[in-house]
């Protein structure tokens, strides 16, 4: 995948969760409603992203979902608390330290836009 498209999921956590976790110490102490609240946002502030950048909307909905199920199906719970809190600590670096893992996954939905 692409760096781009790395950078363009953290960005989409880090718009996504400003304040979801800011009480919270520790990744454990987010919350499953904290989490959830983050997994229903991912692929719609993926889908305003790739269209604010004007790519075009059939392959933005199609990498967009892509993301969305890979996520859901190879994110660990712990993976997700972390980086919810770290979206709410503005620690963009590391959330692309954490995102990396599942770089390779996600390459598959770059290539599956293209269909």
């Amino acid at each position: 995948m692409r760096a781009t498209h790395l950078r363009s999921a953290i960005a989409v956590f880090c718009m996504l969760v400003p304040l979801l976790a800011s009480a919270q110490d520790t990744p454990a102490d987010v919350t499953d409603a904290q989490v959830a609240e983050l997994r229903a946002s991912v692929e719609p502030g993926c889908i305003a992203r790739g269209r604010a950048r004007g790519a075009p909307e059939h392959d933005v909905v199609s990498f967009c979902s892509c993301m969305t199920k890979v996520l859901d199906a190879n994110v660990p719970i712990d993976t997700w608390r972390r980086m919810t809190w770290l979206a709410s600590q503005h620690k963009q670096e590391e959330m692309g330290q954490s995102m990396n893992a599942f770089a390779p996954l996600l390459q598959a939905c770059k290539d599956h836009e293209k269909d």
